[in-house]
């Protein structure tokens, strides 16, 4: 499925932004999704300043 597609299946998607953490040559930015679960994405930078690895934790269902 493309990213396009993947978004237009969800036409309701939206974040909230809670907190933004920084490491060394990481990120984490935690966030509340359009059904109220807090998630947390990784970034992890290489030297060139790109993304080289990224992951992604979510709250259990029924657990905010």
């Amino acid at each position: 499925m493309s990213i396009g597609a993947a978004l237009d299946a969800q036409p309701a998607l939206s974040f909230v932004v809670v907190d933004v953490l920084h490491g060394h040559g990481m990120l984490v930015i935690t966030y509340r999704n359009q059904r109220d679960v807090l998630a947390a994405e990784t970034l992890r930078f290489g030297p060139d300043g790109l993304v080289v690895e990224a992951s992604a934790c979510h709250a259990p269902q029924g657990r905010a």
